[in-house]
């Protein structure tokens, strides 16, 4: 038995209506991705989504739709998925890094202002295992003393909802991805979200190629490439929407269960919900590992600290980022996918017991 990282449920349902896209003949972006976008607006209580091809890109067009160039600096968190700081590096920006917290791995407000300087224009928040507890508002006031702008990254944060706000809604522009071990996939995707129509144009330049009506004109106003969400991948994201409380409600049910039979085990959120992937601290992390993989649990080392990536060493050399380097060394990732049946995961905490953590 072999019991993957991240096993997206999709099932026949979700499959005959990919299937009756495809019948359509309509496979290219239109008025599926369109009916994606006014759902998904609703979720996270935006007046505007813009589906686009993936998360990161939706980082990029985010950070240029608000004016941000190349030369700027961004403040990011020390420790996460590579997706990240390369969204920000690809198009010029200079991602400057701030510590994290131990207990849920989201950045640090207490050591952002320490960080800021004349060149700091924005702060990208990473919701990280979902969250959006009081880090993110901690960060949106010191974004607005020192007039810089949030962008938040909700990728793992749809159909949460804290303090009245849904993930995806706090930011001063938001985006979302689709990628397979998210809640909802359409295999790959994202989406830009924001209140503003300037931006919502804006975006829909920078992702199609450069004007808003460029196939009635035959001209465009600005330079854009084309990076829009096909109507195949919409519908599949439209079938999972559809069931977003009830996969909401599975993610609970895995949490309660590690909860019950391993009592603060796993790093938890602070807005008190569901952490979305499920994630432990071991010493023996590489040896934990290597044990749960033989007997198919593909448990994992996930992300590190990107001071740390062969990429960006000479960028970050000399700093210290103490918890994210904890959290590299010792953090392990266990199967989280909403695919992975509830058996499956009983065997994974029954392994565990096992094991010397």
């Amino acid at each position: 038995m072999i019991i993957p990282l991240a096993e997206p449920l999709i099932d026949k349902q979700n499959a005959n209506i990919i299937y009756e896209q495809v019948k359509s003949s309509f496979v290219g972006p239109g008025k599926k991705a369109d009916e994606f976008a006014s759902i998904l607006s609703k979720v996270t209580n935006r007046k505007f989504a813009i589906p686009t091809t993936s998360g990161t890109v939706a980082l990029s067009i985010a950070a240029k739709a608000m004016g941000l160039k190349r030369g700027d600096e961004i403040l990011i968190p020390s420790y996460g998925v590579i997706s990240v700081i390369n969204s920000f590096t690809m198009i010029g920006l200079n991602p400057k890094l701030v510590d994290i917290k131990r207990e849920n791995g989201c950045m640090d407000p207490d050591k952002i202002e320490k960080q800021i300087s004349k060149k700091t224009k924005a702060v990208c928040f990473i919701s990280f295992l979902g969250n959006i507890g009081n880090e993110i508002y901690e960060t949106k006031k010191i974004c607005k003393k020192y007039n810089l702008i949030l962008i938040e990254d909700a990728a793992w944060s749809l159909g949460r909802s804290f303090k009245n706000k849904k993930g995806g809604s706090i930011g001063d522009i938001a985006i979302t991805s689709f990628s397979v071990p998210k809640i909802i996939t359409t295999g790959q995707g994202g989406a830009i979200l924001t209140n503003s129509s300037k931006i919502k144009n804006k975006v829909i330049e920078l992702i199609d190629q450069g004007g808003l009506n460029w196939r009635k004109t035959n001209n465009i106003s600005s330079i854009g490439s084309n990076l829009r969400m096909s109507d195949i991948n919409a519908a599949l994201g439209i079938s999972q929407l559809k069931n977003l409380n009830k996969r909401m409600l599975m993610k609970k049910k895995i949490n309660k269960l590690f909860n019950s039979e391993l009592p603060s085990f796993l790093v938890q959120t602070s807005d008190g919900i569901f952490p979305s992937q499920n994630v432990f601290f071991s010493k023996n992390k590489d040896k934990v590992i290597k044990k749960l993989r033989e007997k198919g649990v593909m448990a994992t080392s996930q992300y590190k600290v990107y001071s740390k990536l062969k990429a960006y060493e000479k960028i970050f050399r000399n700093k210290s980022f103490a918890i994210g380097n904890y959290w590299t060394k010792n953090a392990v990732y266990l199967p989280f996918g909403i695919g992975t049946k509830f058996d499956q995961f009983e065997f994974i905490i029954k392994e565990i017991k096992k094991l010397d953590i």
